[in-house]
């Protein structure tokens, strides 16, 4: 092929053409480029406001979810004097009266004269002040325990307003929380953290009082087998029942807890070492009689071990460690 330039160094007409062609080419592509980057960003940043837009109506949504959470049940204006003057109440809320009749109505009509001195004083203080006052309370209606929550704001210096929430949903919550923080849920006794409890508050009632007592640990000998040849369901029959016989044996100043697995402990209030051993051989007996489990006679029996206060130790872990050897020492004799 030919060369395309004259010997002067300029191109052919022919190539001229191609060279224009090509430049031309090139600025398409470079327009069709910036155009298609253009669109990027343009559908970005619409992408960008519809997230945004989405984030902002989540927001309002969980705002209006809040203030509509936090609006009161039961809002009253009273007089200082607790004097109802006007209110505004959901349908469901538990009402000592008809709410027709809340108008006029004076509180110390329908609470208990403490709750009523309470609410006074804190409405005097509210005024004087300018701060608002929060006070808890329960409340008998209809037979049902009630629990709420309300607080106080000055309107001037002659009335208040009083926000009432229902809470006791909130509070039954909590009290299972607690009751499950405190005891063993199989059995329903005292678990170890209760029990541990219980045990420095007799040191101490000791320590000022000088009350002896005592403390029995107790291990159910033939537990596993009965776990191994007839499942764990006939176990819990057995620690339920021999809990059940425990409860009927002591007294209610006791305390029987659950320490886990087969293991029991009894605190003992008020009660010597040989006062204690009486109640060591009740507990042997009650504990040894049998249970039937489909057809079947379930038994176990007990190795128990006891320490006092203050004839073998003052603290919790002397006590809780004597208690807990001895016990040993007596499975070893059993075996």
């Amino acid at each position: 092929m030919g060369n395309v330039f004259h010997s002067c160094g300029k191109l052919t007409p022919s190539n001229q053409l191609i060279q224009r062609y090509q430049n031309q080419m090139v600025k398409r592509n470079i327009i069709i480029l910036l155009a298609f980057s253009l669109l990027l960003m343009i559908l970005g940043y619409q992408l960008l406001k519809q997230i945004e837009s989405r984030q902002l109506l989540a927001v309002l949504n969980q705002r209006n979810k809040a203030i509509i959470d936090a609006m009161p049940d039961l809002l009253l204006t009273m007089r200082i004097d607790g004097t109802i003057i006007d209110y505004e109440v959901e349908e469901s809320f538990p009402l000592l009266m008809s709410a027709d009749k809340l108008n006029g109505l004076n509180i110390s009509e329908v609470l208990e004269p403490e709750l009523v001195e309470k609410k006074l004083a804190l409405m005097a203080s509210t005024v004087l002040t300018g701060e608002p006052a929060t006070l808890e309370y329960p409340l008998m209606v209809e037979g049902k325990e009630y629990y709420f929550l309300e607080r106080l704001t000055a309107l001037d210096d002659k009335h208040v307003l009083a926000f009432i929430i229902d809470i006791t949903s909130r509070r039954e919550a909590e009290s299972k929380l607690e009751w499950q923080a405190y005891h063993d849920g199989l059995t329903g006794l005292a678990n170890r953290l209760m029990f541990f409890e219980f045990i420095n508050k007799l040191i101490q009632d000791y320590r000022r009082n000088k009350r002896e007592f005592t403390i029995l640990f107790i291990d159910l000998n033939g537990f596993k087998a009965i776990n191994d040849n007839y499942g764990h369901h006939a176990g819990d029959e057995i620690l339920k029942h021999t809990a059940n016989h425990l409860l009927s044996i002591l007294r209610q100043t006791d305390t029987l807890a659950r320490l886990g697995g087969d293991e029991f402990a009894v605190l003992l209030p008020e009660t010597s070492p040989a006062q204690a051993q009486r109640v060591i051989e009740t507990i042997a007996d009650a504990i040894q009689k049998p249970l039937v489990y489909l057809g079947n006679r379930l038994c176990v029996t007990a190795s128990i071990g006891m320490a006092s206060c203050p004839q073998d130790a003052t603290s919790a872990d002397e006590l809780i460690n004597t208690a807990d050897k001895r016990m040993y020492e007596v499975k070893l004799t059993d075996r």
